[in-house]
C-alpha cells in the first residue's frame, strides 16, 4: 500500500492537474484545437506538424508516435520516473497551481483581465509567427526565432479605441500573459495577475536559475547555444515578487542557485533578499559576467556587435 507522506494520490493527480497547464509549465504550448482537444507538437521529439492531442476535461493525452494515458503516464515518460511515488512527489507541486484555461486563451471569447476597467481587451494568443516581432527579437534583442517560438507567443489585443494591436507575450504561473511591445515605446502590460514564470526541465535536478526578465533567460540560452537549462528556471517578471519565490526555494531544497538580476537598485535589493536566506551557505551564486551592463540581454546584444 502506497504511503502518501504529503504527496497527492493518483486519483487526486488525475482529477486536479490540468495536462495542458502541466505542459505549458514545461514550455510546451498548444498550437490549436480540434473540437475540445488541444493540439501540441510532440514533447518527445522534433516535428513540424502537431501529432499530440490532449483532452483536458477527460485528463487524457495521446501522442500518435509515442503512446498516451493520464497525467501520471505523461510525467513518468517526460522525466523518466521509474515508480509511482517519485512521480507523485513531482506532481504534488503542480497540484497547487491554478489550472490554465487554455481553451479560453486559444479561442479568446472573453477577457483574461482581473480588473473590469482595464483598457486592454479582446486578447488573442497565437504561435509567434509575426515577422515584425521576430525581426525585433533577432535584430534588437539578439534572440533567434527557434528559441523565441519555444518560449514566447504572439498576443493580439485591443486598447481603448485602437484595435488589433500586437505584442510579444509569455505565460506566468497564474495563467496570465506578460506583454512587451517591439519598438521604442517599450509597452508593458499583463493580462491578469502578476506572477512568476516557472519553467522546469528535469525536475530531479537540484539546480535553480533566477532571472529578472524573460529576455535575460532567452539571452542566456543563446549564449549557451541551448534550448533549455537543466533544472528549474524562475523568471520574476518584477523584482517585487522575489519574496513570493522564497517559499518555493525552501520547499525544493535546491543545492545550487544561480541568480541573474539587473544591475540597478531593484536588482541589488532582490539579490540581497536571497543572500540573507542563504547567508551561511554557498548555495546562491550571483552572476557577474555582465557587471558593466544593465542586464544579461544588454550584455548579449553588445557581445553580438563585437563578435568577429
Amino acid at each position: 500500500m502506497l504511503e502518501n507522506m504529503g504527496r497527492i494520490t493518483v486519483e487526486e493527480a488525475k482529477k486536479n492537474i490540468s495536462i495542458v497547464s502541466y505542459l505549458m509549465q514545461h514550455g510546451f504550448h498548444p498550437v490549436g484545437m480540434s473540437g475540445k482537444r488541444h493540439r501540441f507538437k510532440s514533447v518527445f521529439r522534433e516535428e513540424k506538424a502537431p501529432s499530440m492531442f490532449v483532452e483536458d476535461e477527460l485528463g487524457l493525452w495521446n501522442d500518435f508516435g509515442h503512446g498516451g494515458g493520464s497525467i501520471i503516464d505523461l510525467a513518468m515518460e517526460m522525466h523518466n520516473f521509474s515508480n509511482i511515488p517519485d512521480t507523485l512527489k513531482h506532481l504534488t507541486k503542480f497540484s497547487e497551481k491554478k489550472p490554465v484555461k487554455t481553451s479560453q486563451v486559444l479561442q479568446n471569447q472573453t477577457t483574461l483581465f482581473d480588473k473590469t476597467n482595464s483598457s486592454i481587451s479582446n486578447i488573442r494568443i497565437q504561435p509567434l509567427n509575426h515577422y515584425v516581432l521576430l525581426k525585433y527579437l533577432k535584430e534588437v534583442r539578439g534572440i533567434d526565432a527557434k528559441i523565441a517560438k519555444k518560449y514566447l507567443r504572439l498576443v493580439w489585443y485591443d486598447n481603448k479605441q485602437r484595435k488589433d494591436l500586437f505584442a510579444i507575450g509569455w505565460i506566468n504561473d497564474s495563467g496570465s500573459f506578460e506583454l512587451r511591445s517591439a519598438g521604442q515605446h517599450n509597452f508593458k502590460a499583463i493580462t491578469g495577475k502578476k506572477d512568476i514564470s516557472t519553467i522546469v526541465h528535469n525536475a530531479n535536478s537540484k539546480t535553480a536559475y533566477i532571472f529578472e526578465g524573460m529576455l535575460d533567460f532567452l539571452s542566456a540560452l543563446m549564449m549557451k547555444n541551448q534550448m533549455y537549462l537543466e533544472g528549474t528556471v524562475y523568471i520574476l517578471n518584477t523584482t517585487s515578487l522575489v519574496k513570493r519565490l522564497i517559499p518555493n526555494l525552501e520547499k525544493e531544497n535546491f543545492e545550487l542557485i544561480h541568480t541573474f538580476f539587473d544591475n540597478d537598485k531593484g536588482g541589488r535589493e532582490a539579490q540581497n533578499t536571497l543572500l540573507k536566506l542563504y547567508s551561511n551557505s554557498s548555495i546562491c551564486h550571483t552572476q557577474t559576467f555582465y557587471k558593466d551592463f544593465t542586464d544579461v540581454n544588454d550584455y548579449w546584444v553588445d557581445y553580438l556587435k563585437i563578435k568577429p
